[in-house]
């Protein structure tokens, strides 16, 4: 994709990744680890805020992680489902893409029935059913 991105919610030219499962890329979720300033937000009533400042700052789609880490065997703090929905919806409502970044079949079903317009990353822990390649 050209332009910029939002990890969700919050990248500018290169990538500073932000959610957490169950805060949305939450304080110590997967991306924090690599010691850039990223913002991260834990509650859904901020997405709305949090997706505007990313705009803000540039971003021309906004990325979610939406990763706890259980398909590698290791538990990374994450933001929860609603916290994911809500940035989707607020990353919508704006015109800008949400895409999600994920590591298992799980995580990957949840995204797409949050409305995500796309994933980030593949799967690996099991094979896909044949309904999500359809999609």
């Amino acid at each position: 994709m050209a332009g910029r991105a939002a990890i969700a919610c919050g990248c500018r030219r290169t990538c500073r990744h932000l959610l957490r499962r169950d805060a949305d890329h939450g304080p110590k979720g997967h991306g924090t680890q690599f010691g850039l300033p990223i913002p991260t937000i834990e509650s859904p009533s901020q997405a709305p805020a949090f997706v505007d400042a990313r705009i803000a700052e540039g971003s021309a789609y906004i990325k979610i992680v939406y990763d706890a880490g259980d398909a590698y065997n290791i538990s990374l703090p994450s933001i929860d489902e609603t916290v994911l929905r809500a940035v989707v919806a607020a990353a919508r409502a704006r015109g800008k893409l949400a895409i999600v970044h994920v590591g298992s079949r799980r995580a990957a079903e949840t995204a797409i029935a949050a409305g995500a317009n796309g994933l980030v990353h593949t799967f690996g822990d099991e094979l896909p059913p044949a309904q999500l390649v359809r999609l």
